[in-house]
Formats: structure tokens, C-alpha cells, sequence
């Protein structure tokens, strides 16, 4: 635990419930990258290092979730302090010289290496890479504990950044704003009547016990690297799906959520599912809580009874109602969860999450500058979930599968997100409002997971075996 100089601190506060859980699997995790969030972007133009450089600086100064590090040992609370100074951990690197291929292999072992390096966030909770591939063409790797701030947060902070390097690169110094302090949202939770939550969440998780929903329950020897499987929906299906929202007036979120509840009922057989869900935690009681970074974002389960003669468009009505019936014990910490549960600190509440990333316009879109364009190259996320699934609507709808390699592999994550599409399409395609869950035909889905299962079973078991095309056996 790193010690602080008084005079540099600016503040100390506690965490709110969301940062709770983060500092719970940390700590648990002994800091081995579970939810790490990196990015990378790519730099074309006039790129200018030290005004990048500057440009951060004042983000970080007029963020203060980016002077902040943590402290807990020998505290009866864990504090988060914000520093008046923090030296921002810049790295770079120099590829130019290197052929194409070279370049894209050096860039790859460089994100896998930042991807697996640890972040202490008691001294650095993020770290900024800067790798030059020409004179003209950078890649900067962004990598923060999701402690500091969340996806709405990445918006904001690049609109700074880019405001920033352009006026550096015009001889003049930019702005600092005046904005609401992270502080606020930390008050609004100290307000929130912990009581009442735990009423309500007693009683929504009565009687309930956690179950394995995808896959079998085994052990496994270790977490693994994180694994990624993206599928991005087609321009028709977007559409379509559009049209059926606007229509039902519900929401995107409302039918994935209905989708993966009767997903996991179909894979499970269990009619009592749960999951995780997120919901943005900018309550409006804060002012100008949409420009604030920080993590606001917070996690809580989401519980549904899927009978297989249940109409699907009810489950799609119960989920709505649900979220909305959430907004007013979003302050609920997972930690808190679990108690409720009667699982207790250690037990598992849910093996599986889904997030909806449904920013405004303005907080996804990146504006280039007039000397320097800035575009998306790739993205890397570790949760402590087996299974993650993100859905992204920056460039059209993408159904993004984070997974535990070391329970899953690629081909039932493909199976999965394909039983997910098809539980959308029963949803548009239920003009009379008739369907009931059972009516839902998955083709081949019992036979191939059995398969699949046996056969995960026996090349555990083998050596040297050269890797198996599934695509090509089912």
C-alpha cells in the first residue's frame, strides 16, 4: 500500500456500492485482471506525443476519478483519495521500422502482455501505451481498472482529450470546467434507505438457490485467459428489431434480457433463472450527472420464472416492469445482494451478466479534430463472471461473449448466441401474441451440447492431438 504527501491530497471519500463489489473481487482475486478494461484507438494525422501527453494531464485534472487511487489495509472502511498531482503512467513504443507483419505481431503481443499485466489500483488504477507504427499513425492503448469509471465515463473523457489537443496544438491552453464532483454520487448513496433495500431484496430472492444455467457444474483448475466471440447482427435484423421495439414500446434492453432469461431455461430446464444486469446509476437527483466521470454503473439480478407454457410476450412485460421497479434500489450493492440472498460474502448470486452499452449519441461518438483522425481498433474486458455478454450499439448492434475459456469453448459460445437469435426472432415473429416458451424450436440444440460435452470431455484427456475443426463435424 502505497503512502501519500498531505499536502497533495485533495480529498478522501468513501466508496459507493459498485466500487465495494469491484474492491470485494479484487481483493479476492489478488488483482489478476478481473474487470480490466482496455482499449485501443488508433492515431492518424498530425500526432503530436507531448500534446497528447498534456492533453491527458488535463483530463486527469479536470476528472478528479483519474487523480484517485484506493486505500483499505488497517482501515475499519476502504477510502478512495484524490490527489492534487498524479503522474499519469505513459509508456511508448517504436515499431516504424519494422515490416507490416512485424508490426502487427509486435502490436498483438503488446495488447496480450498490457491484457495480462496486473493494475494496482492503490497506486495506478490505469495505464496509457503509446505505440508508433509511422510518423503519421499511432496506437494508443488505454487499460483501467473499472473501478475508476465506466463505459458512459470513456465518452467524456476522449471529448476532453480531443478538445484539449487541439488547442495545444493552437498555442492556446484550454478550459478547465466546472463540473459536479464524483463526491455527489458517493452523498447519494450515503442517503439511500438501506432498510427498505433490504425489504425488497429479501423478498425478491426468497427461497431462491443458484444454479448452474450454461454447461454442466464442474471444477476447473484455473480462470484462463479471457475469451472473446463477436457477433455483429445484420442491417435487416437491426432493423427489423428497431421496428418491433418502437412498436411493443419496450426497450433493447428489456427483450436481450427476456431472450438470455429463456435462453437459460432452455439450456438449464430450471424454471426459476436469474443473471445479472446493469443499469447506468445516473440518477438525476445529481445535477449534471451525465458529464461526470466515474463509475456509476451498477449490477443487479435479475430473477424471472420461465414455465415452458408461459407466453414469451408476458416474460417480455415482466422484464420491463422489473427494470423499472429497480430504479429505486439501484444503490444496492452486490455485496449487500448476497447477504440478502442468504448466500452469504463468498456465494455465488449469478454466473452470467448482461449489459446493454445504450449511451447517448454524444458519449459514443468520437470527433476527430481538423489535424488528427481517432477510430476504434479493438477492445478487451475481464470479468469474474464465466460469462459475460455485451451488447454494443455504437455501429449497428454487435452481441459481444466474454467466457472463461476454461469452461467454455468457441463452439458452444456460438451455440448459445445462435439460441439467442433465434428467441429474438420467436419475439418479432409473434404477431398474435400466442407463443408460448415451448413453442421455441432450437435445431439440433439438445443433440450438438450433448456431443459437444462428451467431446470437450475426451480431448481434455489427450495430448498432442492436432486442434479440432468443429464447424466441420456438426
Amino acid at each position: 500500500m502505497s503512502k501519500f504527501c498531505k499536502e497533495n491530497v485533495e480529498d478522501i471519500m468513501g466508496l459507493t456500492p459498485m466500487q465495494m463489489g469491484m474492491l470485494f473481487h479484487y481483493l479476492s482475486e489478488s488483482g489478476e485482471g478481473v474487470n480490466i478494461d482496455q482499449h485501443c484507438y488508433r492515431l492518424k494525422g498530425v500526432i503530436k506525443i507531448a500534446f497528447l501527453k498534456r492533453a491527458w494531464e488535463y483530463v486527469a485534472k479536470n476528472n478528479e476519478m483519474l487523480r484517485t487511487v484506493f486505500c483499505w489495509i488497517g482501515l475499519k472502511l476502504p477510502v478512495q483519495i484524490i490527489l492534487k498531482e498524479y503522474q499519469i503512467p505513459f509508456r511508448e513504443y517504436d515499431y516504424s521500422t519494422l515490416s507490416m507483419n512485424e508490426k502487427q505481431k509486435c502490436l498483438d503481443d503488446l495488447l496480450h502482455s498490457d491484457q495480462s499485466e496486473r493494475i494496482n489500483i492503490d497506486q495506478n488504477p490505469y495505464r496509457i501505451i503509446f505505440c508508433k507504427v509511422s510518423d503519421d499513425e499511432y496506437y494508443m492503448i488505454v487499460s483501467a481498472h473499472h473501478i475508476i469509471y465506466d463505459g458512459w465515463s470513456n465518452g467524456i473523457i476522449f471529448k476532453e482529450l480531443l478538445y484539449a489537443y487541439e488547442e495545444y496544438l493552437n498555442g492556446r491552453e484550454p478550459k478547465i470546467s466546472n463540473k459536479t464532483k464524483y463526491k455527489e454520487l458517493v452523498r447519494w448513496y450515503q442517503n439511500q434507505d438501506k432498510q427498505k433495500q433490504k425489504v425488497f431484496w429479501e423478498n425478491y430472492l426468497k427461497n431462491y438457490k443458484p444454479t448452474c444455467y450454461l454447461g454442466r457444474e464442474e471444477s476447473y483448475k484455473s480462470r484462463g485467459m479471457p475469451s472473446k466471440y463477436m457477433y455483429h447482427l445484420d442491417r435487416s435484423m437491426e432493423e427489423t428489431m428497431k421496428d418491433f421495439i418502437q412498436q411493443e414500446q419496450t426497450t433493447l434492453a428489456a427483450l436481450i434480457y427476456a431472450a438470455w432469461g429463456i435462453a437459460l431455461q432452455k439450456y438449464s430446464g430450471y424454471e426459476d433463472t436469474i443473471f445479472g444486469v446493469t443499469l447506468s446509476g445516473r440518477s438525476t437527483d445529481i445535477p449534471l450527472v451525465d458529464n461526470i466521470v466515474g463509475l456509476f454503473v451498477n449490477t443487479l439480478p435479475l430473477r424471472l420464472t420461465i414455465q415452458k407454457n408461459r407466453k414469451i410476450r408476458d416474460i417480455l412485460r415482466e422484464v420491463k416492469q422489473t427494470i423499472i421497479a429497480f430504479e429505486e434500489y439501484q444503490g444496492t450493492s452486490l455485496v449487500d445482494l448476497k447477504q440478502y440472498s442468504m448466500l452469504g460474502i463468498e456465494g455465488q448470486l449469478f454466473d452470467s451478466i448482461v449489459v446493454v452499452q445504450n449511451y447517448p449519441l454524444e458519449v459514443t461518438k468520437i470527433k476527430d479534430t481538423q489535424k488528427m483522425s481517432i477510430a476504434f481498433a479493438s477492445s478487451s474486458y475481464s470479468t469474474n463472471f464465466d460469462i459475460a455478454l455485451d451488447i454494443r450499439t455504437m455501429d449497428g448492434i454487435d452481441f459481444v461473449f466474454s467466457y472463461n475459456n476454461e469452461k467454455y469453448d468457441l463452439l458452444g459460445i456460438k451455440k448459445i448466441c445462435e439460441c439467442v437469435i433465434t428467441i429474438i426472432n420467436a419475439f418479432i415473429l409473434d404477431k398474435g401474441h400466442a407463443c408460448k416458451v415451448e413453442d421455441i424450436e432450437l435445431t439440433n440444440f439438445n443433440e450438438s451440447e450433448d456431443v459437444l460435452s462428451e467431446m470437450k470431455d475426451t480431448i481434455n484427456y489427450l495430448e498432442g492431438l492436432e486442434e479440432v475443426d468443429y464447424e466441420e463435424i456438426f
